[in-house]
């Protein structure tokens, strides 16, 4: 495996990392869902909870475009010599 492959491998574990930090945070600084409940703010939480797990998703697709990229130039060391070019 190639050093450019490692790099976007990297890429791909901090992009997770991130996601779960996200959720780390939210579960933090969020209250629970009756709290929430009782006090009237039940829909601004939903809405919250929503762009959190929108944020999880999209760094685990960016993620793994990441590892699925990196997979790809780990195998293509010499892309010239598949195509018959020197």
């Amino acid at each position: 495996m190639n050093l450019k492959a490692v790099r976007w491998i990297f890429g791909a574990i901090v992009a997770a990392g991130l996601a779960a930090v996200t959720v780390m945070i939210a579960t933090t600084l969020l209250p629970p869902m009756t709290e929430a409940q009782r006090k009237g703010t039940f829909v601004p939480w939903v809405l919250t909870w929503g762009m959190v797990w929108e944020t999880v998703l999209l760094a685990l697709i960016v993620a793994g475009f990441l590892f699925v990229t990196g997979l790809n130039k780990g195998r293509s060391q010499q892309p010239h010599a598949a195509a018959g070019r020197p």
